[in-house]
């Protein structure tokens, strides 16, 4: 039975000075108007303190968040992650753009906050590398991830194919 209800997808992941945080989430929006699913795509990067990150970051500038985040209370930043989870059908986490030298615990924290909600994951995971092995085989992410995948577009065939029309 094909219905109208919108699926609230939030696009879980590292946020970084590394522009393809960025990239990762606009191509699965893309993706995902492009075949017109009816879909919301919560992107915690869709904030004006991103946008401003993002122009800071392509025109060759360093250390923004540090500088930025230093001017406002960060506490903020959990607290707007967790209602855009909270909202949620789904969460498509990418774990593919981490950094060695920086654990993704907000991402892992968001994984996990989806988890107690009842809200389905899909990890994106390169198992292939030393960091993706960790996240791909850590109990506190397997036991909150729903499906693993290796890549955005297998992301997508699971939203498109599990989630539409119901």
């Amino acid at each position: 039975m094909e219905t109208n209800k919108k699926h609230y997808v939030y696009l879980a992941g590292n946020i970084s000075s590394d522009l393809r945080t960025y990239e990762w989430r606009e191509k699965f929006t893309e993706m995902c108007a492009e075949s017109e699913l009816p879909v919301v795509i919560l992107n915690p990067c869709n904030t004006l303190f991103n946008q401003e990150m993002k122009k800071y970051l392509k025109r060759g500038g360093k250390n923004f968040f540090k500088q930025a985040t230093s001017k406002f209370p960060i506490g903020v930043l959990p607290g707007k992650d967790y209602q855009m989870v909270k909202i949620s059908t789904l969460i498509v986490a990418n774990f593919q753009l981490i950094d060695p030298k920086k654990p993704s615990i907000g991402t892992v924290v968001e994984v996990n906050w989806a988890r107690e909600l009842n809200i389905p994951v899909i990890q994106i995971i390169d198992e292939s590398t030393d960091h993706g092995k960790l996240y791909a085989n850590h109990p506190f992410i397997d036991w909150a991830v729903s499906a693993k995948v290796t890549n955005l577009e297998e992301a997508f065939d699971i939203v498109k194919n599990f989630f539409v029309g119901v």
